[in-house]
Protein backbone atom coordinates (compact mmCIF):
# COMPACT_ATOMS: atom_id res chain seq x y z
CA UNK A 1 0.00 0.00 0.00
CA UNK A 2 1.23 3.60 -0.83
CA UNK A 3 0.25 6.26 1.46
CA UNK A 4 1.35 10.08 1.19
CA UNK A 5 2.57 12.51 3.73
CA UNK A 6 2.84 16.16 3.51
CA UNK A 7 7.40 17.27 4.78
CA UNK A 8 8.48 20.98 3.10
CA UNK A 9 9.45 24.09 6.13
CA UNK A 10 6.67 27.09 6.12
CA UNK A 11 6.22 29.19 8.80
CA UNK A 12 2.15 29.92 9.88
CA UNK A 13 1.73 32.09 12.39
CA UNK A 14 5.35 32.33 13.54
CA UNK A 15 4.88 28.63 13.92
CA UNK A 16 7.46 26.06 12.26
CA UNK A 17 5.59 23.61 9.98
CA UNK A 18 6.45 20.63 8.58
CA UNK A 19 4.97 19.18 5.22
CA UNK A 20 5.80 17.29 1.99
CA UNK A 21 4.40 15.39 -0.88
CA UNK A 22 6.40 12.18 -0.79
CA UNK A 23 4.77 9.18 -1.06
CA UNK A 24 5.80 6.50 1.52
CA UNK A 25 4.99 3.08 2.68
CA UNK A 26 3.35 3.02 6.31
CA UNK A 27 5.49 0.44 8.62
CA UNK A 28 3.87 -2.70 8.32
CA UNK A 29 3.35 -2.60 12.35
CA UNK A 30 3.19 0.05 14.30
CA UNK A 31 4.21 -0.05 17.96
CA UNK A 32 1.26 1.69 19.46
CA UNK A 33 -1.65 0.50 17.57
CA UNK A 34 -5.04 2.20 18.27
CA UNK A 35 -6.67 -0.73 16.74
CA UNK A 36 -5.82 -3.57 18.75
CA UNK A 37 -8.83 -4.44 20.46
CA UNK A 38 -6.91 -6.42 23.05
CA UNK A 39 -5.00 -3.38 24.21
CA UNK A 40 -7.23 -0.29 23.47
CA UNK A 41 -10.90 0.59 24.73
CA UNK A 42 -12.98 3.39 25.99
CA UNK A 43 -15.43 4.23 23.31
CA UNK A 44 -18.02 6.09 24.27
CA UNK A 45 -16.08 7.47 27.57
CA UNK A 46 -14.09 10.86 27.67
CA UNK A 47 -10.62 9.19 28.36
CA UNK A 48 -8.80 5.74 28.30
CA UNK A 49 -5.55 4.31 29.46
CA UNK A 50 -3.45 1.61 28.51
CA UNK A 51 0.71 1.04 28.41
CA UNK A 52 0.73 4.40 30.70
CA UNK A 53 -0.97 6.47 27.40
CA UNK A 54 -4.10 8.52 27.98
CA UNK A 55 -6.37 9.06 24.19
CA UNK A 56 -8.84 12.05 26.00
CA UNK A 57 -11.32 13.40 23.32
CA UNK A 58 -12.24 17.30 23.40
CA UNK A 59 -15.46 18.44 21.91
CA UNK A 60 -17.55 14.84 23.11
CA UNK A 61 -16.77 11.12 23.30
CA UNK A 62 -14.37 8.65 22.13
CA UNK A 63 -14.75 6.83 18.95
CA UNK A 64 -12.73 3.64 18.70
CA UNK A 65 -12.91 0.84 16.55
CA UNK A 66 -10.15 -2.07 15.03
CA UNK A 67 -9.86 -0.51 11.53
CA UNK A 68 -9.24 3.42 11.98
CA UNK A 69 -8.38 3.55 16.02
CA UNK A 70 -9.96 6.59 17.75
CA UNK A 71 -11.56 9.35 16.70
CA UNK A 72 -14.48 11.45 18.58
CA UNK A 73 -18.21 11.50 18.71
CA UNK A 74 -20.15 14.55 17.57
CA UNK A 75 -19.93 15.74 13.83
CA UNK A 76 -18.44 13.15 12.01
CA UNK A 77 -19.43 10.14 14.26
CA UNK A 78 -15.69 7.98 14.55
CA UNK A 79 -13.51 10.95 12.80
CA UNK A 80 -11.90 13.82 14.11
CA UNK A 81 -13.64 17.42 12.75
CA UNK A 82 -14.81 20.83 13.65
CA UNK A 83 -13.59 22.10 17.02
CA UNK A 84 -12.75 18.54 18.76
CA UNK A 85 -9.23 17.89 19.47
CA UNK A 86 -8.08 14.66 20.13
CA UNK A 87 -5.01 14.68 22.73
CA UNK A 88 -2.70 11.48 23.40
CA UNK A 89 -0.92 11.96 26.61
CA UNK A 90 2.84 9.85 27.67
CA UNK A 91 3.11 9.00 31.31
CA UNK A 92 6.22 11.03 32.45
CA UNK A 93 7.78 7.56 32.72
CA UNK A 94 7.44 6.14 29.46
CA UNK A 95 7.56 9.30 27.18
CA UNK A 96 11.40 10.07 28.50
CA UNK A 97 11.79 6.32 27.80
CA UNK A 98 14.12 6.30 24.42
CA UNK A 99 12.79 2.89 23.25
CA UNK A 100 9.15 4.72 23.06
CA UNK A 101 10.53 8.18 21.43
CA UNK A 102 8.23 8.67 18.45
CA UNK A 103 9.00 8.64 14.46
CA UNK A 104 5.69 8.83 13.07
CA UNK A 105 2.07 8.09 13.30
CA UNK A 106 -0.59 6.92 10.99
CA UNK A 107 -3.60 8.90 10.17
CA UNK A 108 -6.93 7.31 8.97
CA UNK A 109 -10.18 8.43 7.36
CA UNK A 110 -8.19 11.61 5.75
CA UNK A 111 -9.08 11.54 1.77
CA UNK A 112 -8.56 14.08 -1.05
CA UNK A 113 -12.33 15.02 -1.31
CA UNK A 114 -13.93 16.16 1.92
CA UNK A 115 -17.74 15.00 2.70
CA UNK A 116 -19.07 18.37 0.33
CA UNK A 117 -16.73 17.10 -2.50
CA UNK A 118 -14.61 20.19 -1.97
CA UNK A 119 -10.77 20.28 -2.00
CA UNK A 120 -8.43 17.43 0.31
CA UNK A 121 -8.82 16.94 3.74
CA UNK A 122 -6.20 17.96 6.22
CA UNK A 123 -5.21 18.28 9.32
CA UNK A 124 -3.32 19.46 12.02
CA UNK A 125 -0.26 16.63 14.07
CA UNK A 126 1.09 18.80 16.84
CA UNK A 127 3.68 17.81 19.37
CA UNK A 128 3.93 19.47 23.04
CA UNK A 129 6.71 19.05 26.20
CA UNK A 130 5.64 18.86 29.70
CA UNK A 131 5.74 22.70 29.61
CA UNK A 132 2.89 22.85 27.41
CA UNK A 133 5.63 24.55 24.70
CA UNK A 134 5.23 23.33 20.96
CA UNK A 135 8.04 20.72 19.77
CA UNK A 136 6.84 20.11 16.23
CA UNK A 137 4.09 20.32 13.78
CA UNK A 138 2.65 18.79 10.95
CA UNK A 139 -0.06 20.31 8.74
CA UNK A 140 -1.13 16.54 6.94
CA UNK A 141 -3.10 17.10 3.28
CA UNK A 142 -4.46 14.38 1.43
CA UNK A 143 -3.37 13.93 -1.78
CA UNK A 144 -3.63 10.91 -3.43
CA UNK A 145 -6.93 8.07 -2.77
CA UNK A 146 -6.43 4.99 -0.50
CA UNK A 147 -9.43 2.98 0.53
CA UNK A 148 -9.05 3.97 4.09
CA UNK A 149 -7.49 6.98 3.98
CA UNK A 150 -4.17 6.31 5.49
CA UNK A 151 -1.67 8.96 5.36
CA UNK A 152 1.71 7.63 7.29
CA UNK A 153 3.29 11.21 8.78
CA UNK A 154 6.89 10.98 9.20
CA UNK A 155 8.10 13.10 11.84
CA UNK A 156 11.82 12.95 9.66
CA UNK A 157 13.59 12.24 13.38
CA UNK A 158 12.64 10.76 16.59
CA UNK A 159 10.47 13.12 19.52
CA UNK A 160 9.79 12.32 22.92
CA UNK A 161 6.79 14.45 23.57
CA UNK A 162 5.06 14.76 26.67
CA UNK A 163 1.63 15.08 24.41
CA UNK A 164 0.01 14.84 20.94
CA UNK A 165 -2.97 16.85 19.61
CA UNK A 166 -4.91 16.05 16.34
CA UNK A 167 -7.18 18.84 15.30
CA UNK A 168 -8.97 19.52 11.55
CA UNK A 169 -7.70 21.82 9.68
CA UNK A 170 -9.79 25.12 9.49
CA UNK A 171 -8.94 27.96 6.73
CA UNK A 172 -7.17 31.38 7.37
CA UNK A 173 -10.69 32.61 8.67
CA UNK A 174 -11.27 30.26 10.56
CA UNK A 175 -13.86 28.62 9.21
CA UNK A 176 -14.10 24.89 9.07
CA UNK A 177 -12.74 23.24 5.86
CA UNK A 178 -15.12 19.99 6.17
CA UNK A 179 -11.62 17.93 7.06
CA UNK A 180 -12.43 14.86 9.41
CA UNK A 181 -9.93 11.81 10.00
CA UNK A 182 -9.02 8.98 12.55
CA UNK A 183 -5.79 8.02 14.51
CA UNK A 184 -4.29 4.49 13.88
CA UNK A 185 -1.62 4.71 16.49
CA UNK A 186 2.16 5.51 16.39
CA UNK A 187 5.28 4.27 14.93
CA UNK A 188 8.90 4.55 17.45
CA UNK A 189 12.55 3.76 17.65
CA UNK A 190 15.16 2.80 20.04
CA UNK A 191 17.73 5.19 20.91
CA UNK A 192 21.01 4.43 21.95
CA UNK A 193 21.46 5.13 26.18
CA UNK A 194 24.46 7.69 26.39
CA UNK A 195 26.36 4.74 27.98
CA UNK A 196 25.87 2.91 25.01
CA UNK A 197 26.63 5.76 22.92
CA UNK A 198 30.23 6.04 25.41
CA UNK A 199 30.61 2.37 24.80
CA UNK A 200 30.23 2.31 21.07
CA UNK A 201 32.56 5.61 21.01
CA UNK A 202 35.70 3.65 22.92
CA UNK A 203 35.34 0.69 20.98
CA UNK A 204 35.50 2.95 17.21
CA UNK A 205 38.07 4.53 19.19
CA UNK A 206 40.30 1.12 20.20
CA UNK A 207 39.61 -0.08 16.79
CA UNK A 208 41.14 3.04 15.31
CA UNK A 209 43.90 3.21 17.48
CA UNK A 210 44.94 -1.30 16.25
CA UNK A 211 44.43 -0.33 12.46
CA UNK A 212 47.55 2.58 13.32
CA UNK A 213 49.42 0.33 15.16
CA UNK A 214 48.74 -1.83 12.15
CA UNK A 215 50.29 0.03 9.52
CA UNK A 216 53.23 -0.86 8.11
CA UNK A 217 56.45 1.94 8.33
CA UNK A 218 58.62 2.95 5.93
CA UNK A 219 62.12 4.92 6.43
CA UNK A 220 64.00 5.94 3.28
CA UNK A 221 67.93 4.60 3.77
CA UNK A 222 69.37 7.95 1.54
CA UNK A 223 68.82 10.38 -1.50
CA UNK A 224 68.32 8.34 -4.45
CA UNK A 225 68.35 4.80 -2.80
CA UNK A 226 65.04 2.79 -2.72
CA UNK A 227 62.33 2.76 0.58
CA UNK A 228 62.62 -0.68 3.35
CA UNK A 229 60.08 -1.81 5.30
CA UNK A 230 62.00 -0.91 9.00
Amino acid sequence: MTLGNFVSATYVAGLLVMSSMTAIAAPIELDIDFRDDTVWGGAGTGSFTADGITVTANGDLLYRDNIDGYGILGGEQDEIDRDEILSVLFDAALYVNPDNWLTGVLLTDLFPANDGGNAGESGWVRLYDSAGGLIQQFLVHATSYDPNGEYYVNFGGSFNPAYVDFLAYVDQFGQHTGSEFSVAGFATVAVPEPGMLALLGAGLLLLAGLRKRQQPVYQPRGPGSSRSRR
